[in-house]
């Protein structure tokens, strides 16, 4: 239990805040999913929005034009569908529904991004098609779903 504590005593205070257990956690799940198929795939279209190098991974392509199974463009939809919507949970990290500024931020670090603040507004602000200053669910396929 001690070693959990220390884990998430970021500031080594003898007490945990709630900003060190969210930060802790968050830097876990980004990098568990950073590590993934689907995390390459991000890291590949993050850096295609924000500017950034692009890296040499590769993407993984849900439709296979040489499959012949009997799933057809709707349900192929639905089920990338599904998927991104993971992910954008997977950010969404307040469960505000949008992701903002900070939760963003926080991805292209855990991504190994580092990027300038100008450099994060632009790439926010390509994403967030109503200008409402974060991004929902829908504006968030639309782009995803736009550069796989």
């Amino acid at each position: 239990i001690l070693a959990l504590f220390s884990r998430y005593d970021i500031s080594r205070t003898g007490s945990v805040d709630y900003h060190e257990f969210v930060d802790k956690l968050m830097e876990h799940d980004f990098s568990n999913i950073a590590s993934t198929a689907t995390g390459s795939k991000l890291n590949e279209m993050v850096s295609g929005a924000f500017g950034a190098r692009r890296s040499s991974l590769g993407i993984v392509d849900m439709h296979n034009s040489d499959d012949d199974s009997d799933v057809d463009e709707e349900e192929l939809l639905e089920m990338k569908r599904g998927e991104v919507k993971k992910i954008f949970w997977m950010i969404d990290k307040d469960k505000s529904g949008f992701i903002d500024r900070e939760e963003m931020e926080l991805l292209l670090l855990a991504l190994g991004k580092t990027l300038t603040a100008e450099e994060i507004d632009e790439g926010l602000a390509s994403i967030d098609v109503d200008g409402s200053g974060h991004v929902d669910f829908e504006e968030f396929f639309e782009w995803y779903n736009k550069k796989s």
